[in-house]
């Protein structure tokens, strides 16, 4: 069976194959977006929690990642749907494209959440009163590269999203720096082993949140610009 050709039902109104007109399309892609935001914030909710707790030495927060785990599930069902019931344009399938893969690298971020409120909680005993400035850096740039992520999703703010590409390399610089310095606190503090190991994990964590973080921005790039990593895709 031939399928039916595309209808323009006005100047300002298209009809999808899949019997949508744009402003439809659009009101599904509002909701799809407000969900990506909402799991977004949980998010960055979870993560300055734990940031907080590292640096004011405070109690490792509770995290839920079930939750994140939930929408990530409905943001995906919903995308599918619209992809394969209504089969957007090429704007509309973009962003779709786009969203269905930036929620996977949120959904890790929730994750590193709770890997982080474990490592604060095991490290605590050993680092009272030890502050390591690369690695409280570190996690302050990766904190700001997840937010500025969201932003730049919510705001289809692509310059923005470009800027925090290029945040990682300013982590992946302290990450280093902070493995180099870790044994030297442990040295001048005489602080046990663990000392050494629950840091290092922390340090690793928050690198990943940066990878994740300008993952994310990668696919807000794709978004508004049709192009990922340099190369145009759609």
């Amino acid at each position: 069976m031939t399928s039916s050709p595309t209808r323009k039902t006005s100047a300002a109104t298209t009809i999808s194959p899949g019997g949508l007109d744009n402003m439809e399309i659009d009101e599904k892609l509002s909701k799809i977006s407000l969900d990506v935001l909402k799991m977004f914030e949980t998010t960055i909710r979870f993560l300055n929690e734990s940031l907080d707790s590292y640096i004011h030495g405070k109690e490792a927060p509770a995290i839920d990642d079930d939750r994140v785990d939930r929408l990530e599930r409905s943001v995906e069902k919903e995308c599918l749907i619209l992809v394969l019931k209504e089969r957007p344009f090429s704007k509309d399938l973009r962003k779709v494209t786009g969203i269905f893969k930036l929620v996977e690298d949120i959904e890790r971020l929730g994750d590193h959440a709770e890997d982080l409120s474990w490592t604060i909680a095991r490290l605590a005993p050993y680092s009272r009163g030890v502050e390591i400035p690369s690695l409280q850096q570190e996690a302050k740039v990766a904190m700001s590269m997840v937010e500025d992520s969201y932003r730049s999703f919510a705001k289809g703010d692509d310059p923005l999203s470009l800027e925090v590409i290029k945040r990682d390399d300013v982590v992946d610089g302290l990450y280093l720096k902070a493995l180099k310095e870790i044994p030297e606190f442990r040295d001048r503090y005489s602080l046990p082993d663990g000392f050494i190991l629950y840091a290092t994990l922390m340090a690793k964590y928050w690198e990943r949140v940066a990878d994740h973080a300008s993952n994310i921005a990668e696919w807000v790039d794709y978004i508004e610009t049709g192009c990922y990593k340099g190369e145009e895709i759609l």
